[in-house]
């Protein structure tokens, strides 16, 4: 009986044993594969997008922005502009911020930071979706003709605000910041690039940002 005993008690700490990594094994395993839903189920958020801005004078500025400050092709800010508008998924994502963490980051190197991203894409996929829906917005080549998106993909014509590109890469930031503090600072610049901000007369620049959208000036 006592042999038993041991025998029971030796199975149950190599079970104990594995059971961690074989659970961390299918954490990293899922940022590839699994198919999951955001963390808030689109609960609400106590807080609601204000709307764009809408009188004359005011999109007149937001597209004199959008102009002044478009990529000319070939140049490296357009290469830039057209790898960040590719980032829009986590995957892609966590490797634009390898520079300011001065790691290299992606879905292999970090896979629980990847997934975690991931889901929170979701969160913010759902309610940029709601702002968009309640105040459809034209993007600038709608608008004026002239101005060329360098990527369209990901591009809905009525959906310029706010900028889903501009919400994601400010939350990989934020992220990414958390996971490695002494780079925050850094990191969370790298975000704002992608994200960028206008001042209060300006909206949140509506295809995408000024950098993401990568708007390419006429050859």
């Amino acid at each position: 009986m006592r042999s038993l005993a041991v025998a029971a008690s030796t199975s149950a700490r190599v079970r104990r044993s594995w059971a961690i990594p074989v659970a961390f094994a299918l954490l990293v395993a899922a940022p590839v594969h699994a198919q999951v839903g955001g963390y808030l189920g689109a609960a609400p958020l106590g807080y609601e997008v204000p709307p764009p801005p809408s009188t004359a004078p005011e999109v007149a500025m937001d597209l004199d922005v959008v102009r002044a400050l478009r990529a000319v092709p070939g140049s490296r800010e357009e290469d830039a502009a057209i790898g960040d508008a590719q980032a829009y998924k986590a995957p892609d994502l966590v490797v634009r911020f390898g520079d300011q963490a001065h790691l290299p980051l992606n879905a292999q190197t970090r896979p629980i930071l990847t997934y975690v991203l991931a889901r929170a894409i979701l969160d913010l996929e759902g309610y940029a979706r709601t702002g968009k829906h309640a105040y459809p917005r034209p993007r600038p080549y709608v608008e004026d003709a002239a101005i060329q998106p360098c990527y369209p993909r990901y591009l809905n014509p009525q959906e310029s605000y706010p900028s889903g590109h501009a919400a994601n890469g400010m939350a990989a930031g934020l992220l990414i910041g958390e996971v490695i503090p002494a780079r925050r600072q850094a990191l969370i610049a790298r975000a704002s690039a992608t994200a960028t901000i206008a001042s209060p007369a300006v909206s949140i620049i509506r295809a995408m940002s000024i950098r993401v959208g990568c708007w390419r000036r006429p050859m």
